[in-house]
């Protein structure tokens, strides 16, 4: 995992946990209490704030899916460029090769996630009801919340992980499988250009010519010079 993946994990997993309790909380009280239920669970007093989440999550679900989207469109590119100069290279013509483990599987990849979320969610869902049964002057259940008539909720937030999970996984899935035919096709391309390049033996360097003195200014230097009335004339 790179650098930058493993920094984007930890927000990646936070947004997602929190969006899975949004949704399993509104799910649960759906359940218990039907449309109803599901009404005062979101304009309620004490459920005022489930509203503007929501709307928060929902735009960070946007942004999330609008930097997949970018990042799909980047290696669509770079297949496209690449391709390029794969037929390019095939045509005879020589230029710039494209930039260049084995991946867990998609089930252990959506098993792990389901299970991490789905932790997260209880947790998050435990938390919830206990402020909000402070917020409304009752005392506090607990783990309380968890019993009763809500004793199926850890199951609806399994389910809504498990969702999130595939969701998510599946996403990866595809990037990954593009990613990989791109470097597939460069290093192909790397091969191929490796292939054309003339390997030309370099040149044996010239002798330099060091002439001597005598050459390099003429023998008529040791003559004897002409007499001094031709000179005068």
């Amino acid at each position: 995992m790179s650098g930058g993946r493993r920094r984007l994990f930890a927000p990646t997993v936070a947004v997602l946990a929190l969006f899975g309790t949004w949704i399993g909380h509104s799910l649960e009280y759906l359940r218990v209490g039907g449309r109803a239920g599901l009404r005062a669970e979101l304009v309620g007093s004490v459920h005022v704030y489930m509203l503007p989440v929501g709307a928060m999550l929902i735009g960070l679900a946007i942004a999330g899916g609008m930097g997949w989207w970018r990042a799909w469109q980047a290696l669509g590119r770079g297949l496209d460029a690449a391709r390029a100069a794969l037929a390019d290279a095939l045509r005879g013509h020589r230029g710039a090769a494209a930039p260049a483990g084995v991946a867990p599987s998609f089930a252990a990849r959506w098993g792990a996630l389901a299970l991490l979320l789905a932790g997260l969610q209880v947790g998050l869902y435990v938390v919830q009801e206990n402020l909000e049964a402070a917020a409304a002057g009752r005392a506090e259940p607990g783990l309380g919340v968890l019993l009763g008539m809500h004793a199926p909720a850890p199951l609806v937030h399994l389910g809504v992980a498990a969702l999130l999970a595939a969701v998510i996984s599946g996403g990866g899935r595809l990037l990954r499988g593009r990613a990989e035919r791109l470097r597939g096709v460069s290093r192909l391309l790397r091969v191929l250009l490796a292939t054309l390049t003339p390997r030309v033996t370099p040149a044996a360097p010239a002798a330099r010519w060091c002439p001597s003195p005598l050459e390099r200014l003429g023998r008529q230097l040791w003559r004897r010079p002409p007499p001094v009335w031709i000179l005068a004339r």
